[in-house]
């Protein structure tokens, strides 16, 4: 059965979103996300957003 991702850090000196909300909901979605029992290590995740 998939399990959900055990952390979520964001680089907070990284992003340059002003918009907290939007920051949230990614990190929410994350959160929920599903993997595979057998998956280890590290992901890094970097994303580019055009408002």
């Amino acid at each position: 059965m998939p399990e959900s991702l055990g952390r979520v850090v964001l680089d907070e000196k990284a992003y340059t979103i002003k918009y907290e909300v939007v920051v949230e909901k990614i990190k929410r979605s994350l959160l929920v996300w599903r993997v595979s029992p057998s998956t280890t290590g590290k992901a890094i995740l970097t994303l580019q957003i055009h408002i």
